[in-house]
Parts: C-alpha cells; sequence; structure tokens
C-alpha cells in the first residue's frame, strides 16, 4: 500500500477494525498549512516502512464526528493504532523525523509486547 488512504466518518471504524498491523491516522483539513507541509514527509514514511504500516488521513471539517469520539481539540493530530487500538498520539505539526520516531516508537512498541 503506498498511497494515503482518505478516510471519512462513514469509513473510519471499518479501518480501524480491520487494521491489521499498525495504522497512522492523521486528523487535518483543507485549510491547516502545518496539515499540508507533512503530506510530502507521509508518503516518503509509506515507502520507507515498504508495507509495515498504513497512512490514513481524515479531514475534521466534513467528518466532525469521529472528531468529537477521538476528542481532536487541535490539528493536525495524529493518532496511532496497532490491530484497532489506539497506542499512541501526537499533537501538532511533525517533522519527517518526528513522524518517523512516533511510528519506530509504535512498531518498538507492539513488537515487544506481541
Amino acid at each position: 500500500m503506498n498511497n494515503i488512504i482518505h478516510l471519512n466518518d462513514e469509513s473510519f471504524d471499518k479501518y480501524i477494525k480491520e487494521l491489521k498491523g499498525l495504522g497512522l491516522v492523521v486528523f487535518w483539513t483543507e485549510w491547516c498549512g502545518p496539515c499540508k507541509l507533512m503530506t510530502s514527509a507521509l508518503k516518503e514514511l509509506i515507502k520507507e516502512f515498504n508495507k509495515k504500516i498504513s497512512i490514513a488521513k481524515l479531514n475534521i471539517d466534513e467528518n466532525n464526528i469521529t472528531a468529537v469520539k477521538y476528542g481532536i481539540r487541535s490539528i493536525p493530530t495524529l493518532i496511532l493504532f496497532h490491530n484497532g487500538n489506539l497506542i499512541d498520539n501526537k499533537i501538532g505539526a511533525l517533522s519527517k523525523e518526528q513522524i518517523k520516531e512516533l511510528i519506530t516508537k509504535g512498531l518498538n512498541k507492539v513488537t515487544t509486547t506481541s
């Protein structure tokens, strides 16, 4: 899977429920400059982690039910899931290295508990 998945309120729960392995969801909006700046880093990280993670985005302006459910108050917010369970999150614009660190930490967490 080499692309960022675009989720909405209808597809979010199904995506999380069917998630096998690690998944990063970025909560964002179209008008958020820092959110847009992270997109190229996310695309690079999908390739770098080659099938070890899926990355998805959810626009909170268009999908506020999910945003409210997860208590999203600031964007961008990144939430890391493993097999459908929330395992970590970060709020604010992150550099590619910071996102990579979040993913690596998540991968290490799940390999030590599996």
